[in-house]
């Protein structure tokens, strides 16, 4: 299940950003490791199913890519992308990363 949400904030100079979050919920079929991953902006949020109460914050300069990949995996395994994205730094730890 994904669930986007957009906000649309207005500067004096008639600019505008759109900051869309993005919230992806997954069934244990569909991941046995990850039950959820919320993208806003730069931040990322994981919860595992292993330990559903408990939040993991990262950052990341491709929210885009990331997004993309979860909106439709395929065959691939989310746990598995999860573990290279943070191998090749595509995921970033806001605070030190124990075992799940």
């Amino acid at each position: 299940m994904i669930v986007l949400s957009m906000t649309l904030n207005c500067s004096t100079s008639h600019h505008f950003i759109i900051q869309t979050t993005m919230n992806f919920i997954f069934t244990a079929e569909q991941s046995n490791a990850i039950a959820q991953v919320n993208i806003d902006g730069q931040e990322v949020v994981i919860r595992f199913r292993s330990n559903p109460d408990q939040e993991y914050t990262f950052v990341t300069e491709n929210e885009d890519a990331m997004a993309e990949f979860l909106s439709n995996p395929g065959d691939q395994s989310i746990g598995q992308m999860y573990h290279r994205w943070v191998r090749e730094q595509v995921l970033i730890p806001t605070a030190a990363l124990t075992a799940v």
